[in-house]
């Protein structure tokens, strides 16, 4: 790599990180003061919150890794032109390859980067966020059981414990479930104790009575029992073992599905939806990369602002990732969609690409140019304006 392939590189690299830096903790600020309230409601420590926060790293970094990208390539071109720079490099006689090789690098840095994240480590970071969660929760239920309180833990459904032992276990357990309209059924055992297992979560009571009250054909019934084991599942989200979303499942996963996987056979096109959404998210860094290109990639002279091609290579850049998800949820419903997922990023880097090396050259209308220019002249003379003490 030349010398001055070097200089762009670790200039838009730079950048690159420090807006990825900073986009990533204000919207992981935004995401971890949502599960705050979840932690501190079953008394967890703050390392079970960290664990929990950081976790949606990985996928914010996915999300997040293109628009930093796009806004790195931008500030750097936008200020080389500005210190005169890309005229400089004109000047001097070097090809247009010498600014283009260094940004198409960092985009396929990114690219892979944001692969490993979309196929390996994002979907693996869901499964556990949502296996701490019930955890979470699980530990919820054992807290909001008080000693000599009742506690309604559902719509009709109320718990009432004499005592807690050290150990966990219970005393003097009454249970009242009304959750069926016609159905009042009420447990009264003298102990019992939690229990998680991979069935679920349970109330297992010992030397108790049962009574059912049937209000259809006005009839009470009681039972005697030894051990009696309360579903409490409903309650904790831990519905026996984990059924996961198509986001949450592995690659290998969607690639080949289990025929006999409930959710697949009910819903077919999310797993294949999943699937195509992982391979087309890395494109999306390249493309973003390679837009400034388009737009920002030749010298301007500096008497013109630039306001213009900054505006539309962002609108640019928004569009094309909307019509990104429009294609996908048209995918979700139809696989005749699915080749225009790949379809539009990768025209859109080819047509950057020939743009950048003027091959084609588009124009803006004159009255937009103007129009954009006089939007972002007074954001160029607070830049320029001198410091004053």
């Amino acid at each position: 790599m030349f010398l001055l392939e070097r200089y762009i590189f670790r200039r838009t690299f730079a950048s690159f990180v420090l807006t990825l830096a900073a986009l990533a903790a204000t919207v992981w600020l935004g995401q971890a003061l949502r599960q705050f309230n979840l932690v501190t409601a079953g008394g967890q420590t703050i390392l079970t919150f960290l664990n929990l926060t950081l976790l949606l790293l990985p996928t914010l970094i996915m999300l997040i890794a293109p628009i930093a990208l796009l806004i790195a390539v931008l500030y750097v071109l936008n200020l080389m032109n500005t210190d005169s720079e890309l005229a400089i490099i004109n000047a001097a006689g070097a090809p247009q390859g010498v600014v283009v090789r260094p940004v198409l690098w960092i985009g396929l840095l990114v690219t892979i980067l944001v692969a490993v994240i979309s196929l390996y480590l994002s979907p693996l970071s869901q499964q556990r966020t949502r296996d701490l969660i019930t955890s979470i929760n699980s530990d919820i239920l054992r807290s909001v059981i008080r000693e000599g309180s009742f506690v309604t833990l559902a719509n009709n459904l109320t718990i009432h414990v004499k005592d807690r032992g050290r150990d966990g276990s219970l005393e003097g357990i009454f249970v009242a479930d009304e959750r069926e309209p016609d159905e009042k059924i009420s447990y009264l055992a003298r102990r019992g104790t939690m229990i998680d297992n991979p069935l679920g979560s349970f109330l297992i009571m010992q030397d108790g009575v049962l009574q059912r009250e049937n209000s259809r054909n006005k009839t009470i019934s009681m039972v005697e029992f030894q051990s009696y084991a309360f579903d409490m599942s409903s309650l904790t989200n831990v519905g026996g073992p984990a059924t996961y979303s198509p986001t949450e499942r592995s690659t290998s996963e969607l690639l080949r599905p289990n025929p006999g996987d409930a959710l697949y056979m009910r819903y077919p096109e999310r797993f294949r939806s999943e699937l195509h959404d992982r391979f087309t998210a890395p494109l999306y860094a390249l493309t973003f990369a390679l837009i400034p290109l388009a737009f920002l990639g030749q010298a301007r002279t500096t008497r013109r602002g630039r306001g213009a091609a900054i505006v539309a290579a962002s609108l640019t850049a928004v569009a094309v990732r909307g019509l990104g998800f429009l294609i996908a949820a048209q995918a979700a419903g139809s696989a005749t969609w699915i080749p225009y997922l790949y379809v539009l990023p990768i025209m859109t880097a080819l047509l950057s690409l020939l743009v950048a090396f003027e091959v084609l050259r588009p124009r803006l209308p004159i009255w937009m140019v103007g129009w954009l220019d006089s939007m972002m002249a007074p954001i160029g003379r607070l830049r320029r304006a001198p410091a004053r003490r």
